[in-house]
This record gives structure tokens, sequence and C-alpha cells, in this order.
């Protein structure tokens, strides 16, 4: 784990978000946003990375996969803050919101990737890896992956992480990310 780079952020909690973002926590090196055990959707989110460690030519990007609009920033309802990746696929610069604010849809899904700002490839020497806990799967990486679809033992899927831009979460289910969990390591 990494120590001296800090993952910051707020999200847009279903009734909890009515005057002003719900902040994450950051405890042991891991990010958590959102609610567990509330049936609450996550509805939008804002992530940066800081710290006295961090290199300043790192960026975290991200994606999610939102009711209704699919896998967004799409350039189209999502304009500030874009990045392309060599795919051509689209990321939402950190410290810009992504999601919706009064439609009420929900994330469905997640991707994070670390970026080099000069270079626009990803950021090597370190990894950002994540966890998503899903209505009705509890915490996990997809709909295979997580507590109640792996062996049906609660909690247990805290070991399975995506990262560097795998998807987390699900798709075309209409089911719902109720928090996240993040954290950068440093590859060996």
């Amino acid at each position: 784990m990494v120590d001296d780079i800090i993952i910051n952020g707020t999200g847009h909690i279903q009734g909890l978000s009515i005057k002003s973002d719900c902040p994450g926590v950051y405890k042991d090196n891991v990010f958590e946003l959102g609610t567990v055990g509330e049936s609450r959707r996550l509805e939008g989110f804002t992530l940066e990375l800081k710290g006295k460690g961090m290199p300043s030519d790192m960026m975290l990007v991200y994606r999610a996969h939102i009711q209704t609009y699919g896998d967004c920033p799409d350039g189209e309802r999502f304009k500030a803050g874009i990045w392309k990746d060599s795919k051509g696929n689209l990321w939402q610069e950190e410290g810009v919101y992504l999601g919706t604010k009064g439609e009420r849809r929900r994330i469905e899904g997640i991707e994070l990737k670390l970026l080099d700002k000069k270079t626009e490839k990803e950021y090597e020497g370190y990894k950002v890896q994540y966890q998503v806990h899903m209505q009705g799967y509890g915490w996990g990486i997809d709909d295979l992956e997580n507590d109640l679809r792996d062996d049906g033992k609660l909690n247990d899927s805290f070991g399975e992480w995506a990262e560097d831009g795998d998807f987390a979460g699900t798709r075309g289910q209409s089911r719902r990310v109720e928090a996240v969990r993040i954290r950068i390591l440093r590859e060996q």
C-alpha cells in the first residue's frame, strides 16, 4: 500500500446529499465512499489524489456506467475535464464531478485508472484498485465475484479488486452501486 498518496472525494448519495455531497472516508490506506446496508444509490462522485509523496505528473481518471446514459463521460452530457486514452475511451479528470444530481439515476459500475499527465499514458510503477458494494450482491467486482454469488458468504469478497481500468459493477441488470472502496498500490 502507498501511505504518501491520499484519495479524497465526495459522493451524491440518495437521500443524504440534500445540501451538499457527502465526503468519503480515508482509513488504513483505503478510501470508502457511499453507504452499506441502507439501500441508497450512489448517483455521482468526485475523486482526487493528494499527499506529500504524490508524483506531480500523476492523475486519477474515472468512468461510470450510469442508469439510462450508459458509460460516461460520453462527451455529450459530460464535457469538462475529459481525457481520451489510446483506445479512444473518454475519462473524467480527477476533481471533476461525474454522475447526476436531481435525476435519481444510479451509478451501476465504475472504472478507474492512473494516468501520466505528460504522456497521457497509464502511470507506471503504481496501480489503482477498487471494488463496489452492489445492490443485492454486496462487496465485489461484478455479478460473479461478490459476497452473495461466489459462495454466499458475506464480506469474503474484500480480497477481490478490479484494477487499472477494469470495470467493477454491472451493466444491464438495473443494479445500483451503493458504495466504492479504492486504494493505490506501488508495483513491485
